[in-house]
């Protein structure tokens, strides 16, 4: 895959005589992508120990990439992407905007469509971060809330048998006294 930048060249009096073009093979071209990596994701953007990962596709196979294959240090340069993935980016021409199995783990990713000087769909673009690090964060939370939950039923629980007992008791006593069937007897003459 090559990146071609075509600018005109015209004599004193603007008559067109050639074209200078240059390009940059994409290709293994790891500066390249590194720097998207970096733009995308500068130091300290992303929390919990994510990574930030950028891939550039010809088709469906990664061709410049700093995804590691298994944890490693050699980056997975001709692996391909998902048929789910390809075929929504490539095949339908769509943005994916969500989580991914990339390689070894799963991101959450976004792939956008490259297209050619003639609108064919060639390739994609791929950013994506590491989902554990949130999904620990996401059940740490929950469990939190658990927490906090379970506590304030507890401590409704103690303070419902506290009130509850205060209102038991005095009635507990009248009957140990013979005050209570009395009481009754009273109420019911009272009616």
């Amino acid at each position: 895959m090559v990146v071609l930048a075509s600018s005109p060249v015209r004599d004193a009096d603007g008559v067109l005589i050639g074209h200078v073009q240059g390009g940059v093979l994409l290709n293994r071209n790891l500066p390249f992508i590194d720097h998207i990596n970096e733009i995308v994701y500068p130091e300290g953007s992303l929390p919990f120990g994510s990574q930030g990962t950028a891939t550039l596709f010809l088709d469906d196979v990664r061709i410049s990439t700093n995804v590691r294959l298994f944890g490693g240090d050699e980056r997975a340069i001709g692996t391909r992407v998902s048929q789910t993935v390809r075929d929504a980016v490539l095949g339908r021409g769509e943005t994916w905007l969500d989580r991914a199995f990339v390689v070894s783990d799963w991101y959450v990713s976004a792939y956008q469509p490259l297209v050619d000087g003639a609108g064919r769909r060639v390739g994609m673009l791929y950013v994506g971060f590491l989902e554990r690090p949130f999904s620990w964060l996401k059940y740490a939370a929950l469990a939190s809330i658990g927490l906090v939950f379970g506590a304030v039923m507890a401590g409704a629980a103690v303070l419902s048998l506290r009130w509850a007992r205060s209102i038991f008791r005095p009635l507990g006593q009248m009957a140990e006294r013979g005050d209570f069937n009395r009481g009754i007897e009273s109420c019911a003459l009272l009616r």
